[in-house]
């Protein structure tokens, strides 16, 4: 019988790295589900519990905000006590139980605080997933592995078969019932993480705690990444938020074209996610970031300009993947590689969850004032300012070929 040798420990195993990214990338999948059920069946949510505008608005924002919270503050846990599988598998549990007690709901207040928990529970996954992933790859893999890990699960569940899914069970079953069938995964998930992932190996807990993410803050990288997280995730939410009310209200798509403009950009993301991390392996992060960066702002400026076709908002549609594949980048792989490996959750987490509260929460509702003011159009204008903004700040990133790569323990 083989054993599995961790990258940190005595040796690397590419079968064990094959089996984390597996288990670590349907994990993060079944994250985005749950987080996304919610909004797919929310009309259903809103007619039965008879909820207006802002608090079915607050449903969606509430989980950003606890998502960004608890990312940095349980990240860093998983940094100082060396215990990420642990804590994975609690987190799993916990969301699976938020998920399932949101069927339960009878209120408002109810699913608000099952919505808060969940996303103190999901916020700190990706961070800690990351932090495994980077140390258990090889360099030449890297990007690839944690493009994979950030975006084929969630790409495929989460915003192909999801919506479909949702939908249909919430039709044929009932809301409730839909959110209880989408939380059960997280069951056999736990039990996934369990029985595949290595233990941690009893150095990590005591190198963990000697370099807090803090400490690493006045990097350049860091800061870099985290002024360009913010913007990146600016650029997409803006457009989730306000693209499909814009096609339908000022464009008169039908609700089928709308839903197949988003699934083209949906795929789109899955592709450029995939594909730019895996280039960045090749030709270097910041060429890649830039690049990325500037393409993605095309879309949106384009959907902001006047005379748009279904066919025209199709093509540009088509280069968000651009913008998705950066995401993993600013978010994940460069801090991966700037931060050493004991404060490395805690560093993702600090800059996914600062990315969530300022790009993600605060950002659709400033834009939303804006708009009312400046007309439909402005949200778009925005949005391709931020790509091209998270450009300008890549190009003062070091890259991983001068920065200092903390490669697995011999």
């Amino acid at each position: 019988m083989s054993t599995l040798t961790p990258a940190t420990g005595q040796g690397h195993s590419t079968r064990y790295e094959n089996i984390l990214l597996a288990v670590l990338c349907t994990s993060f999948g079944m994250v985005f589900w749950n987080r996304l059920a919610l909004n797919y069946a929310l009309p259903f949510v809103v007619a039965d519990l008879r909820l207006n505008n802002a608090e079915a608005g607050l449903l969606v924002s509430a989980l950003a905000l606890s998502w960004a919270i608890s990312g940095y503050v349980i990240g860093g846990l998983a940094d100082r006590t060396g215990r990420r599988r642990a804590l994975l598998v609690g987190l799993t549990l916990v969301f699976t139980f938020a998920g399932l007690a949101s069927g339960l709901a009878s209120s408002f207040g109810a699913l608000m605080g099952m919505r808060l928990l969940m996303g103190a529970a999901q916020g700190p996954i990706l961070p800690i997933a990351q932090a495994m992933m980077a140390s258990e790859s090889t360099p030449a893999r890297r990007g690839l592995n944690m493009g994979l890990l950030q975006n084929l699960g969630s790409g495929l569940l989460a915003y192909i078969v999801a919506p479909v899914g949702v939908v249909a069970m919430a039709v044929a079953w009932g809301w409730r019932n839909a959110l209880m069938a989408s939380a059960l995964p997280g069951l056999v998930l736990a039990a996934m993480i369990v029985l595949l992932v290595r233990r941690d190996p009893p150095q990590a807990a005591a190198r963990a705690g000697l370099a807090p993410a803090l400490r690493y803050i006045g990097e350049r990288n860091i800061q870099l990444c985290l002024a360009a997280t913010v913007l990146m995730v600016m650029w997409l939410m803006v457009q989730m938020t306000f693209l499909p009310g814009y096609m339908m209200s000022q464009l008169g798509f039908s609700p089928g074209e709308m839903a197949l403009q988003l699934s083209l950009r949906g795929m789109s993301g899955l592709i450029g996610g995939i594909a730019l991390p895996a280039l960045s392996d090749r030709f270097g992060r910041r060429r890649v970031i830039i690049t990325g960066a500037v393409l993605a702002a095309v879309s949106p400026l384009c959907a902001a300009l006047p005379g748009q076709t279904f066919t025209t908002l199709a093509l540009s549609g088509l280069i968000m993947g651009a913008g998705a594949g950066c995401l993993p980048l600013v978010m994940a792989i460069v801090p991966s590689e700037t931060a050493p490996p004991a404060a490395a959750a805690a560093a993702m987490g600090l800059i996914m969850g600062f990315g969530e509260l300022a790009g993600g929460f605060v950002a659709p509702v400033a834009v939303g004032l804006v708009a009312d003011r400046l007309g439909p159009q402005a949200p778009f204008v925005m949005a391709g300012i931020a790509a091209l903004l998270g450009a300008g700040l890549a190009y003062w990133l070091r890259d991983a070929t001068t920065v200092r790569i903390h490669q697995p323990a011999a």
